[in-house]
């Protein structure tokens, strides 16, 4: 996401679910289509994917987004 300037961009992650994830190794990057809709956890409404299309993308030669940190 890109909040100011395209030098400062955020790593913004949404909930996704997909029962052939396992498939994927941790780290892999995909492209996907979904349905955007709102799940309930612990009472907060959240946006949520429910993915419908899935594939391995190519990593970026050029990325200036840092990995998130936690």
């Amino acid at each position: 996401m890109i909040v100011c300037c395209e030098s400062d961009p955020l790593v913004v992650g949404f909930l996704c679910s997909f029962d052939g994830i396992t498939a994927y190794e941790p780290n892999t990057w995909v492209d996907i289509e979904g349905i955007l809709e709102k799940r309930n956890i612990k009472g907060t409404a959240i946006p949520s994917i429910t993915i419908t299309k899935i594939s391995k993308a190519r990593i970026p030669k050029v990325s200036n987004v840092a990995p998130p940190t936690i």
